[in-house]
């Protein structure tokens, strides 16, 4: 279990990484991973505020990995300890489901590059992890 635990580690870090080069003006790839509108407008454009929130919150999962490796003891209620990944598991699995027009399963806007993408690869993703997430929380 810890290779899996550090190999999810990984993971959550190259998406963190990714995340704080967009907040640091980093523009590679950053609007392939912006849903479009029909007409190939990006719905939002996330300023350094909401990139540097996405890769702090991707840096608190993996400072919970560490946690649950024995690496790190952290002095907080048991509530959190024992439910942080269940949680944040929901959160990346509610983010496969979608919100039913740009991201996710269930998109009705499938035709943009960033459609295209999300079914390849941003979906599945979020899947693997949430699914991960709940298997370390659940044996470890």
């Amino acid at each position: 279990m810890s290779y899996f635990i550090y190999f999810i580690g990984w993971i959550i870090f190259e998406l963190a990484l990714i995340h704080f080069y967009w907040a640091f003006g980093g523009r590679r790839g950053y609007s392939l991973a912006i849903p479009e509108k029909k007409d190939g407008q990006l719905i939002f454009t996330p300023e350094i505020l909401e990139c540097s929130i996405v890769g702090f919150g991707l840096l608190s999962i993996l400072v919970f990995l560490i946690y649950k490796l024995g690496i790190i003891g952290l002095n907080l209620p048991p509530w959190i300890t024992n439910y942080y990944l269940y949680i944040v598991g929901v959160l990346f699995m509610i983010r496969s489901i979608g919100d039913f027009k740009f991201v996710g399963l269930f998109k009705k806007i499938k035709h943009s590059k960033f459609a295209s993408l999300d079914t390849k690869y941003f979906t599945p993703i979020c899947v693997f992890i949430a699914l991960s997430l709940f298997c370390i929380e659940y044996w470890k």
